[in-house]
């Protein structure tokens, strides 16, 4: 008798764990980081842009971009522990601060959000034309 309440629990048991895993994998199909795709289609090598969110104790400085190039960057958000967006920033030429969202809202750690940044050219300002798509999952 004692057996078989015991198979029955680490049945139960086994199948909440199951579930709550496939209900995380439902809810968050991208895990819980911030995954950004950035494409440069510009003719010119792409430096010193940043990303942050609210906590965030030191910005992350993207990787420079060559020219037809693209490369993705994850992110686990520990750091926030508040609502935020994930923002890009850069200096134009006359050193003012140009910022664009590329993922609008998330919390906690993540949320498993997704986008993708076209940056497209750049004027004689050092201003980028920059198109954000986001993925929703």
């Amino acid at each position: 008798m004692i057996k078989k309440i015991i198979i029955i629990a680490v049945v139960l048991i086994g199948s909440a764990f199951l579930g709550l895993f496939l209900l995380e994998k439902y809810l968050f199909p991208f895990g819980h980081e911030l995954d950004v795709t950035f494409h440069n289609n510009t003719d010119i090598e792409i430096t010193e842009f940043y990303l942050t969110y609210r906590g965030l104790e030191e910005d992350i400085l993207l990787s420079d971009i060559v020219s037809g190039d693209s490369i993705n960057i994850s992110i686990d958000a520990v750091d926030n522990i508040d609502e935020s967006d994930l923002v890009l920033y850069y200096y134009d030429n006359n050193d003012v601060k140009q910022e664009i969202v590329v993922i609008g809202y998330f919390e906690g750690s993540g949320g498993g959000q997704k986008s993708v940044v076209r940056i497209n050219s750049i004027d004689e300002n050092g201003v980028f034309d920059i198109e954000v798509e986001v993925i929703r999952p």
